[in-house]
């Protein structure tokens, strides 16, 4: 039998269970007539204990079943969350996934380990879009979403897997710009150039070491700080007077033209000092009746001559192409000396009469004529074309005869000049009183650069046209040869073309192009097309020391020419250096680079 057992103590009722045949006896406390009632019934037999235990039981259970709908309901809160926003208006859009996306990528490529991307998730199903209470309309907008989001997340890890390429790329081209100086410092250092293949040095150039001055620039862009210490050591100490007959031409655009570069890139003034202290010497050259400089001029004496071969005229790319360096060191120096000199030289030439914008090659120093009919964008007349480009960019696009002379120049090459043949390569040729000669050199390569380069307002399109189709022309040239690199200079007409002269200089004029327009159209094939070329390089003109020239690009068995000129530093492996950088360095809007490929950044 169960009784009940009162605490009076602690006012608690405490179930205690016994035998159920023995009678149960309830003590009175002093204010229990509740519990009189509960006694009363129990004597009568009207009360049963084992029924008020069940209902203490369900009274548990009620309590339980509580605490058990309440965790359900605050567990379930966010489904109840989606149901009442699914009930809202149709015009609060759903959560934008090519913002989100877009978020995370940022955040991906501000690590230097790019991740790979995650997988994709399973559970993004459009059934999912109807779980959530989205209408018709409202899922077909994030579907089409959802595929634009997955198109900007695959283009963004492209873009993040070709910048660890380029680098990659860059890094090679620098390492063999590592190679090549290095090799010159083993076996030439202080001398003008390294025989690659003898190991042999060559001091055709003054013997003022013609290397290291024409790469001080490539130097401070490549970040190669010990190299660029032990050549600035050695450029320092040059003394230029001495009996040589220097090529004013040349010697402005390698020497001037790289301290002035190299000033302006690392601030040092004694390298604008060294380039004053050379273009004093060459300023002699100008003391010609017309203004036109004499293309040779001996450094100690001062006397000037013109080669035997010219008939006492001066050549149109080395009087033409000297006024970027000659103006920006005037600019530098607040010393108009320089520039005006120069451009009394450009003064001369454009009082002559031309036809369509074509400049004869031959003009004579004492009445600044011109001495024969031969128009050429190739070797004698090309630079001179560049530069009035050039002079225009310099000049932060003031001088308006400038664009207008070189616009000129530009429909002569299409009028006369442009032959396309059947393939759908486009040529540029030469012109030799009224006829057109169809042939065309390496040094030409340089023009489709220089159109990518003026391409602007009316003309953009049909100049980008020219300078496209030229390009790739250019890069045929390349490609179709058994080493992979272009030659000397060929002849073509509607049926093709044909290789005159196979040798291979170490020239930079397609590689120039090829960057410039990679510059201005952003098209990574020409990243492409440069690496094959920076390839064809590594393989067949590398040597244990340093880089040659080839005998014949038409064999892989032609053999080297043993021969390496400093422009293959100033240019070919700093425009691959370029191809493989951001556009960031060294952008085409505030620094004109010369012919040379010495960059100066545009006048103020």
């Amino acid at each position: 039998m169960s009784y009940y057992d009162y605490n009076a103590n602690n006012n608690n009722l405490n179930y205690l269970l016994s035998a159920p045949s023995q009678t149960a006896s309830f003590p009175s406390p002093s204010n229990g007539k509740q519990n009189q009632r509960l006694q009363k019934k129990l004597q009568r037999g009207l009360l049963d204990l084992s029924q008020e235990k069940w209902k203490v039981y369900r009274i548990g259970i009620l309590i339980a079943a509580i605490i058990f709908m309440s965790t359900a309901v605050w567990l379930m809160r966010d489904v109840l969350f989606v149901s009442h926003a699914s009930e809202q208006p149709k015009s609060q859009d759903p959560v934008d996934p090519i913002r989100l996306r877009a978020q995370k990528a940022n955040r991906v490529q501000e690590v230097d380990e790019y991740p790979e991307p995650p997988p994709a998730d399973p559970s993004r199903r459009p059934d999912a879009f109807e779980a959530v209470g989205l209408n018709k309309e409202q899922r077909s907008a994030l579907r089409q979403r959802e595929k634009e989001a997955d198109i900007i997340a695959a283009n963004q890890q492209k873009q993040i897997e070709r910048s660890r390429l380029n680098r990659k790329r860059r890094d090679a081209v620098r390492n063999a710009f590592r190679h090549g100086i290095n090799g010159y410092y083993q076996h030439a250092y202080g001398f003008d150039e390294l025989r690659p293949v003898s190991n042999e040095t060559n001091s055709s150039w003054g013997g003022f070491g013609i290397t290291l001055f024409d790469s001080l620039d490539t130097m401070l862009l490549m970040g190669l700080r010990d190299e660029y210490a032990k050549a600035l050591n050695h450029v320092l100490k040059v003394d230029f007077k001495k009996d040589h007959d220097a090529s004013f031409f040349e010697f402005t655009i390698r020497y001037v033209g790289g301290c002035l570069s190299a000033y302006d890139l690392s601030g040092d003034e004694r390298l604008l000092m060294k380039a004053k202290e050379m273009a004093d010497l060459l300023l002699p050259a100008f003391n010609s009746k017309s203004g036109i400089p004499y293309g040779i001029v001996n450094l100690k004496t001062g006397k000037t001559r013109n080669p035997s071969w010219t008939q006492g005229n001066s050549l149109l790319a080395e009087v033409g192409s000297v006024q970027l360096e000659l103006k920006y060191l005037s600019h530098h120096l607040k010393d108009e000396t320089y520039a005006n000199k120069a451009q009394k030289v450009m003064n001369v030439l454009f009082n002559n009469e031309v036809r369509d914008g074509m400049y004869p090659t031959y003009v004579h120093p004492d009445d600044g004529h011109f001495g024969n009919g031969l128009i050429s964008y190739g070797g004698l007349g090309d630079s001179f074309y560049e530069y009035i480009l050039k002079q225009h960019l310099l000049g932060g696009k003031k001088d308006k005869i400038f664009r207008d002379k070189y616009d000129e120049a530009v429909r002569g090459i299409e009028k006369h000049l442009l032959v396309k043949t059947k393939s759908g390569l486009s040529f540029i040729g030469e012109f030799d009183n009224g006829k057109i000669i169809k042939e065309m050199d390496h040094l030409a390569c340089y023009v489709p650069g220089m159109l990518a380069l003026g391409a602007t307002g009316d003309d953009r399109e049909s100049h980008m046209t020219m300078a496209e189709s030229l390009g790739r022309a250019c890069i045929q040239l390349y490609m179709d040869q058994a080493t992979g690199i272009g030659p000397e200079r060929i002849a073509f007409d509607e049926e093709g073309y044909k290789v005159l002269s196979s040798r291979y200089l170490l020239r930079p004029e397609t590689i120039e192009s090829i960057f410039v327009l990679y510059r201005q159209t952003g098209d990574e094939e020409y990243r492409e097309i440069g690496w094959k070329i920076f390839q064809s390089i590594e393989r067949y003109c590398k040597t244990p020391s340093s880089y040659s020239g080839l005998l014949d690009v038409t064999s892989k068995e032609g053999g080297q020419n043993n021969s390496m000129q400093s422009f293959f530093f100033a240019e070919t492996l700093k425009y691959l250096y370029l191809l493989f950088s951001e556009k960031e360095l060294l952008p085409l809007d505030e620094y004109v680079f010369t012919t040379e490929a010495h960059p100066l950044r545009v006048l103020k």
